[in-house]
């Protein structure tokens, strides 16, 4: 089993879709002429994904791009006895980019729009170039973890946020205290500093203040593609 980590961040420039390739020992697992017979042509197998995130349960099914050509249909992989070599075109979640790139067709190129933040177990299965997974083979024993994160100066982030959202509010939850006006002397009441927002007499006017007693709280609604 490998672990591959891949953070979007300012180095990726304008791109939202960059190559991620994988390196696995099949070969212990199948026969590779099952998959790969070494001739060109007829005869040929896919290798192909499906994805699952640990926290979102974001399920995908997706065909892995030979090294060698970058295609998916009837594909010559990179592969000895120690591994097999082969990539998936990682896409980053933008609203356009899940229009464009989050479809069957797309994915079964080898495309694979996926939330950040996430962590995806990925089952490997070889057959025809498609997507229903129940009509291919299981490779046992290789599973794949990939980790996505996202860092702060990646410019995607700010513009798009399509898999989950949270509503902002000026206050968070409160607490109404009282607070004297001024009248010639800082009075304090519960602790807190009087205002200036008062200057004339009498001193009982009062200006109710509120404090917050949990910060940063923030109610976030996820929202699934299908």
């Amino acid at each position: 089993m490998g672990v591959y980590n891949y953070n979007w961040d300012s180095s990726i420039g304008a791109a939202n879709v960059i190559a991620i390739t994988f390196r696995e020992n099949i070969s212990s697992n199948v026969n590779p002429l099952l998959i790969d017979n070494g001739v060109p042509g007829a005869g040929k197998k896919t290798l192909l994904g499906l994805a699952r995130g640990r926290k979102t349960n974001f399920i995908r099914a997706f065909s892995f791009q030979s090294t060698i050509d970058l295609g998916t249909y009837q594909p010559t992989y990179t592969h000895n006895d120690r591994y097999w070599e082969f990539r998936v075109q990682l896409w980053y979640p933008t609203t356009s980019n899940i229009t464009n790139g989050d479809t069957g067709n797309n994915r079964m190129l080898g495309n694979f729009v996926a939330p950040v933040g996430e962590t995806y177990d990925i089952t490997m299965y070889y057959g025809s170039r498609d997507l229903r997974l129940s009509t291919k083979t299981l490779i046992p024993n290789v599973g794949i973890v990939l980790n996505l994160t996202v860092d702060e100066t990646f410019q995607s982030l700010e513009t798009d946020s399509p898999f989950s959202y949270y509503n902002q509010y000026s206050n968070n939850d409160q607490v109404a205290l009282l607070t004297a006006g001024y009248c010639g002397s800082r009075l304090n009441i519960q602790g807190l500093p009087a205002s200036n927002a008062l200057t004339a007499l009498p001193c009982d006017n009062i200006i109710d203040i509120n404090k917050n007693v949990e910060y940063g709280v923030q109610t976030w609604t996820p929202t699934y593609e299908t």
